[in-house]
């Protein structure tokens, strides 16, 4: 008899500490999204075995639909007579003796939001605007924004994400801009239209195809921009195609500590019915993040490479913070690499807030260290090798601000030594961070 009551009782508890059967998955908190859309980003459903990752994933399902500040799930044992919350590690998919409900605690940041950008690289510029990121209650974003000082454009772009229970994406984009291209000492204004569309069949692998037109005019329509064979007065139009792949394998949109993120893309500019115009650009950044002491080690790299018969307007200047400790006119070329080795260290204290005009958002922390370097190589044949005598590096350390509603907030110094200069303040090079790169 004791022996039976014992093992009736290892049985009861085995049956507390693994539940595993989903009998509703439901959102208990309104929210502006539609419920039905909140729910479908959940993994399961009714009916399933859930384990403790199937809670992860579902949460970070949640997350990239960058919707929200705050996102829990709680699973409750429901068939014993008393609800009994669960700790959601403990849930394995080996045991079926329990029924569970799983209930979505899910607080949403504002919806219309302000838009900020800006470069401290040249051409310098400063992006206001504001987007709708949830119209139709569905995730879909619209944004109009207006930049200006040595970038002036005017644009409006429709965008249709990519989430967990949606397999397509799109985006359609149209612009009226003015460049000033300070590093190439020339002035150029583009009238530009794209259209994108995309399929996914597995949610981490995002494949996006681009169609478009660009017309670019100079300022001065009797100058002539030598080609590699031939000339151009004046202006250039082209159609372009683009292909690109995202992949996304992070534990966290906003603060990741593991996993691997990529872009990939492909870009085809043409003209056949005017100037001959055949140019082509790869662009790849990979990005792979580990658990590092109490911190996190982040590698990131970036391959810019061109080849074809475009003008040289068309050369690729670096992106904002590409290389934090060389000056961006000395890294300016067709052809382009650049490595970036990061730790950050997240300080011990964060904040989560509700606001009723922002919605909830949690500010994070963080101090970086950082090792960034760069090769070029400025011949357009082909794609070609770099020259390593081109080889670039700094070194330097920053303090930031994360939040799921703005990228970062911060400032990062970097040093980079030069041959026959002693001093260190010539050799610094500061990094304002204004909403500006989640790397």
């Amino acid at each position: 008899m004791r022996k039976g009551m014992i093992f009736l009782l290892l049985i009861l508890t085995a049956a507390a500490i693994f539940p595993e059967v989903v009998r509703t998955v439901e959102k208990v908190i309104p929210t502006f999204t539609k419920d039905d859309f909140v729910i479908a980003q959940v993994s399961f459903k009714a009916g399933d075995a859930i384990g403790a990752e199937d809670v992860k994933e579902s949460i970070l399902n949640l997350k990239k639909t960058d919707l929200f500040g705050l996102v829990e799930i709680e699973t409750v044992k429901v068939d014993s007579g008393v609800d009994i919350r669960l700790n959601n590690d403990s849930l394995s998919r080996s045991c079926d003796y329990d029924t569970v409900e799983v209930r979505l605690i899910t607080k949403e940041m504002l919806a219309l939001l302000p838009s900020f950008g800006y470069s401290t690289s040249s051409p310098y510029y400063i992006t206001l605007g504001a987007y709708f990121g949830n119209l139709w209650r569905i995730r879909h974003k619209i944004e109009f924004f207006f930049t200006f000082l040595q970038v002036q454009e005017f644009a409006m772009e429709y965008t249709i994400p990519s989430v967990y229970s949606r397999k397509y994406n799109g985006i359609f984009r149209g612009a009226i801009n003015q460049k000033a291209r300070g590093l190439l000492d020339i002035f150029e204004y583009h009238k530009t239209a794209n259209l994108g569309v995309g399929y996914s069949f597995n949610p981490k692998f995002i494949p996006l195809f681009t169609i478009g037109y660009d017309r670019v005019n100079f300022k001065d329509d009797s100058v002539s921009f030598s080609y590699l064979d031939n000339d151009s007065i004046g202006y250039d139009e082209f159609a372009f195609f683009v292909v690109k792949l995202t992949t996304d394998h992070r534990d966290d949109p906003y603060f990741p500590t593991k996993g691997f993120y990529s872009e990939t893309s492909f870009r085809k500019n043409i003209n056949w019915w005017s100037t001959p115009i055949n140019h082509s650009r790869f662009i790849g950044e990979y990005r792979l993040f580990m658990p590092f002491i109490t911190g996190t080690f982040a590698f990131r790299n970036r391959f810019t490479l061109s080849s074809g018969k475009l003008a040289y307007y068309n050369n690729s200047e670096p992106e904002n913070l590409e290389n934090r400790a060389i000056p961006e006119k000395d890294i300016v070329a067709f052809n382009r690499y650049s490595g970036n080795l990061e730790l950050r260290y997240p300080l011990p204290f964060k904040y989560t807030l509700e606001y009723p005009i922002l919605g909830t958002i949690s500010i994070n922390f963080i101090t970086t260290l950082f090792a960034d370097w760069t090769l070029t190589d400025s011949l357009m044949s082909d794609m070609s090798l770099f020259d390593f005598e081109s080889y670039k590096w700094g070194f330097g350390a920053g303090f930031l601000v994360y939040s799921e509603l703005f990228n970062a907030v911060g400032i990062e110094v970097g040093y980079a030594p030069k041959n026959g200069t002693t001093d260190i303040l010539e050799n610094l090079k500061y990094n304002l961070l204004l909403l500006s790169w989640n790397f």
